[in-house]
């Protein structure tokens, strides 16, 4: 089955849509193709032109805006990656740590408290006092 060009979707719909009688087998012929795939690209040039009318963003836009999307979803990916877990039991051990060192909700926020906590931490934990 060979692909037809976009010239001869556009004339076999010219001819399915305006020709006069006999337009369609002359078109289809000189294209080597069905009377059938003739109706069928005019019903799908048809609906392309009709869809291609409607308001809303073009193409260009759209491809844009995926690209763009595309682009922030990478990022995101790659923040995740870098991303600490922090479970439930190791948010409560920075919390009674900070509070230990009397620092207040407000300092406990500020990303040079956590970090310095994160690393006194396991030298202020229990089981490294027992020792």
């Amino acid at each position: 089955m060979t692909r037809l060009s976009v010239r001869a979707w556009i004339g076999n719909a010219a001819a399915v849509l305006c020709g006069r009688w006999g337009a369609v087998t002359a078109q289809t012929q000189t294209f080597g193709c069905s009377r059938q795939a003739a109706y069928d690209q005019a019903e799908r040039v048809e609906q392309l032109i009709t869809e291609a009318q409607q308001p809303g963003p073009s193409r260009a836009q759209l491809l844009a805006t995926v690209t763009q999307l595309e682009s922030e979803n990478q990022q995101l990916w790659q923040a995740l990656e870098q991303a600490v877990d922090l479970p439930v039991a190791k948010q409560q051990q920075f919390a009674a740590t900070a509070a230990a060192l009397g620092l207040s909700l407000g300092q406990m926020r500020r990303p040079a408290w956590m970090k310095s906590i994160a690393i006194a931490s396991p030298f202020l934990s229990p089981s490294s006092r027992a020792a």
